[in-house]
């Protein structure tokens, strides 16, 4: 990264006509780390660190708020993320919250989700997160069944999970989303139905995340997978689970509006839709990602280095970021689709000639989506492209080739962010 490059930002932003959509706030503590975790997370071991990094993330803000003085408007949505926001105490939360509406322009916010863990939820915690404005809360529940969850290294057991479930009912939240984690090792269709089901009629939730686990590089997991210790189902029994999780959902009212969320009419979280509509957001908190005036920028990671990237930021010595990038034309179209075709609605081609000046099928080859079409992967229709039911099944690959094959030198890596997935 150039000082050029990051000096564009800062200008960029100085400059800004408007605030992003949505704030996003990064906690990085957890009580454990789960062998499959790749966020950038820590083990909380003391009430200083945690405090540090909540007076960190309030200098920030307010650091961000002088700088984009001339921005107008405000955010519309809030969401903490982790890591685990729940292991802050209630002072904490206390602080944290109401501390962010001082400072930025949040009173336009309709939606604050925050993500929790059960074992991390109190009481207290719950009627401060209420009484701060939280009306959305994503339980990372991801099975209920005890032999899955101790193989995933969860430490909650199945009555945990459910009395932080009801916690939150009895307190009054009212859109709950519930995270679940299928393929997992020695998971069966048949134990796969039983979580489904029991979290359906147990929790009814509002909303329902559900991801395929996957091994990532750098993760306990993955070493064990490359020892040959660690089997997961094969991709056909992949595919099945899938489907499994798609039909439970469907008929339980909760629709498929992106590849892995599920939600009632009216449920679904604005917050990552905005992500996934290719929205502007602004990150806090270390290893935070932003998307803003075009530029995708990231803080630094490590909470000690973060903290003092903060101090000097809202002291005025100038913004310090782990890495700034300026995205040509050709990287927003590839964003474009790449996020676009992960949602039920599909690509805007409208919007996309708008924005980009050309068609999709100009700036992809055409025959790639005629065979797309003819294979029964993707429908357009409606002045939209969007996969079908088969193509939802192998849209990682579908997304992949259309990014390799664009007209431009720039392939998909996944560097946008990806939202509230399994914790």
């Amino acid at each position: 990264m150039t000082d050029g490059l990051q000096a564009a930002l800062v200008e960029a932003i100085r400059e800004a006509p408007a605030w992003p959509f949505g704030l996003y706030v990064h906690i990085p503590y957890c009580p454990y780390r789960c062998p499959y975790c790749d966020f950038n997370a820590y083990r909380l071991s003391s009430r200083a660190d945690s405090d540090a990094v909540v007076e960190a993330i309030l200098r920030e803000a307010e650091a961000w708020a002088a700088l984009a003085s001339r921005a107008r408007g405000r955010f519309r949505t809030l969401f903490l993320g982790g890591g685990t926001p729940t292991v802050l105490t209630a002072e904490q939360i206390g602080r944290l919250l109401p501390g962010l509406r001082q400072r930025l322009p949040c009173e336009g916010v309709v939606e604050v989700t925050v993500e929790a863990n059960p074992g991390t939820l109190t009481p207290a915690k719950v009627e401060v997160l209420l009484a701060e404005g939280v009306n959305r809360v994503s339980l990372g529940v991801q099975s209920l069944d005890a032999g899955e969850l101790q193989r995933l290294g969860r430490l909650q057991t199945p009555d945990q999970v459910r009395r932080s479930v009801r916690l939150l009912r009895q307190a009054g939240v009212a859109n709950l989303n519930v995270d679940l984690i299928f393929a997992i090792p020695g998971q069966t269709p048949e134990s796969l139905r039983r979580t489904l089901e029991c979290a359906l009629d147990e929790f009814d939730p509002e909303h329902v995340s559900a991801y395929c686990l996957t091994v990532e590089e750098g993760t306990p997991f993955h070493e064990l997978h490359e020892q040959g210790r660690l089997v997961l189902p094969d991709v056909d029994a992949q595919a099945e689970m899938y489907r499994t999780v798609v039909d439970h959902l469907a008929r339980a009212g909760l629709m498929r509006y992106e590849v892995s969320n599920f939600a009632r009419k009216g449920c679904e979280s604005e917050h990552n839709l905005n992500y996934w509509r290719h929205g502007d957001y602004l990150g806090l908190g270390p290893g935070a990602h932003s998307f803003w005036e075009k530029f995708r920028f990231a803080t630094v990671a490590s909470p000690p280095a973060y903290a003092g990237a903060a101090e000097r930021f809202s002291a005025g010595a100038g913004a310090s970021f782990a890495f700034v990038e300026r995205l040509t034309a050709r990287q927003l179209m590839d964003e474009r689709i790449m996020l676009g075709l992960r949602l039920a609605e599909g690509v805007d081609r409208q919007r996309f000639y708008a924005d980009f000046g050309c068609w999709p099928e100009e700036a992809y080859p055409a025959p790639l989506w005629d065979r797309l079409e003819q294979t029964g992967l993707i429908l357009r229709e409606a002045g939209r492209i969007r996969l079908t039911d088969e193509g939802f099944l192998v849209a990682d690959a579908i997304i992949r080739e259309i990014a390799a094959r664009g007209a431009g030198e720039h392939a998909l890596t996944g560097g946008a962010s990806t939202p509230e997935r399994a914790r």
